[in-house]
């Protein structure tokens, strides 16, 4: 079974999605499949702070 198979028999029900720390490495590609599957995507991100050093 390829992965086009899978998410053809495994799509998911769930339209609403909340991801935490949407501006990191993982929450930016649960972003990106969540909005290619047609879900309504909300985010939560922290902006980072620039501190001179």
């Amino acid at each position: 079974m390829n992965n086009e198979e899978f998410a053809q028999k495994n799509t998911c029900q769930l339209k609403k999605v909340l991801v935490t720390g949407a501006s990191g490495f993982i929450g930016s590609f649960l972003v990106e499949g969540g909005l290619e599957r047609g879900m309504q995507v909300w985010l939560v991100y922290v902006k980072a702070a620039v501190v001179p050093i």
